[in-house]
């Protein structure tokens, strides 16, 4: 079978664009490498992938790049798959063309529909993720979720059928458990992703603020992510702060995975009041070497996450802060809750992910 692939995230060239769908896209398909050796997968993108990835891919593997840019996913895809004679597309892109030949079956991927439930935090793309996901939807012969979580979401909000849809657990990379190099003086909480505004930020900042005044400590609280999509209430929330919150902030931008671990290891808590998360995956890495986890309630993380973390509702900030100050003092529940998130994250990997993306796949023989 010859399956093409919206690889177009996997040729991306800004750094802070290869997370989340960057970071599913290239694991899955390393190890649907590893295990699918009869099926050929045409990896098609705008830009090349680079080809530290691509040298991780199998020979039946291989990047097609497909240009213009301008009509991509309406025209030039859509035609060349024909002219490779596809037989099915795997949707990594939560899109789909809007017209395919009858012979090229569809399998959609949805990662999350955070904008249905909360349009007012995506002002400038609701209409095009809309528009896509629907799409998706309505073309797709069969769709892929990332959570039992956004499976019910979509079965609920687009009414269709719970058999037409198949959630699939992300994996989480297991980390060597060794010594990791501080690269911090001071005790931190930490926070990992995209500084959008479905994220949350400006509750962490006050919770954090609210945390500085009621122990009058040298903790800091270091943001790692990306500035593409920022939240500007984030500054605004900066500027309602003392100085001596303020000295304590650090904005790192985008982090690299080899320094990323080492700020998962060593911080006190990884803390996020995220509104919605369709599944977790920076949640898992901190869960993996050991990070405490600080969690809202809110879309796949007490699946995700369970018993291993401490969750509260995203808009008590009250809450985050006791949270935070519990952690700094108990000791015991700093050990506990870094031994049960260990355990929590080995039950997910990228194998087993793949195994069961694989086997929705050999369905369409």
């Amino acid at each position: 079978m010859k399956i093409g692939v919206d690889a177009g995230c996997l040729g991306v060239k800004d750094p802070r664009l290869k997370v989340g769908v960057y970071n599913f896209a290239a694991n899955l398909l390393i190890e649907l490498s590893k295990l699918d050796t009869e099926n050929e997968y045409l990896l098609y993108s705008f830009h090349p992938i680079d080809s530290k990835l691509l040298n991780k891919l199998g020979p039946n593997m291989r990047n097609v790049v497909v240009r213009p840019v301008q009509g991509w996913l309406t025209i030039w895809l859509p035609i060349r798959m024909v002219r490779d004679r596809v037989n099915l597309f795997l949707a990594l892109g939560q899109a789909v063309p809007p017209r395919m030949m009858p012979t090229i079956r569809t399998l959609g991927i949805i990662y999350d529909i955070a904008f249905e439930k909360y349009k007012k935090y995506y002002p400038d793309s609701y209409s095009q993720l809309h528009s896509n996901t629907k799409l998706v939807v309505k073309r797709s012969d069969h769709i892929l979720t990332i959570s039992q979580s956004v499976k019910d979401d979509v079965v609920d909000f687009f009414g269709v059928d719970q058999e037409f849809v198949t959630a699939i657990p992300l994996g989480v990379r297991m980390f060597p458990q060794r010594t990791y190099k501080k690269m911090r003086s001071n005790p931190y909480f930490l926070y990992v992703g995209a500084l959008k505004r479905i994220k949350n930020i400006p509750t962490l900042l006050k919770a954090f603020d609210i945390f500085v005044q009621h122990t009058k400590n040298d903790v800091e609280l270091v943001i790692a992510g990306g500035d593409k999509w920022k939240d500007p209430k984030i500054d605004e929330a900066l500027s309602a702060m003392t100085d001596e919150t303020l000295e304590r902030i650090s904005f790192l931008g985008f982090v690299p995975d080899e320094e990323l671990v080492h700020l998962y290891r060593h911080a006190i808590a990884f803390v996020s009041p995220s509104h919605y998360e369709g599944f977790g995956l920076t949640f898992l890495e901190a869960m993996a070497v050991g990070c405490p986890v600080i969690a809202s309630n809110a879309g796949s993380l007490p699946e995700v996450v369970g018993n291993a973390g401490i969750l509260f509702d995203p808009s008590d900030t009250e809450g985050i802060a006791n949270a935070m100050t519990d952690l700094y003092k108990n000791k015991d529940l700093y050990s506990k809750l870094s031994k049960k998130g260990i355990s929590r994250a080995s039950e997910y990997s990228w194998e087993k992910c793949a195994r069961e993306v694989h086997g929705v796949i050999e369905q369409f023989r």
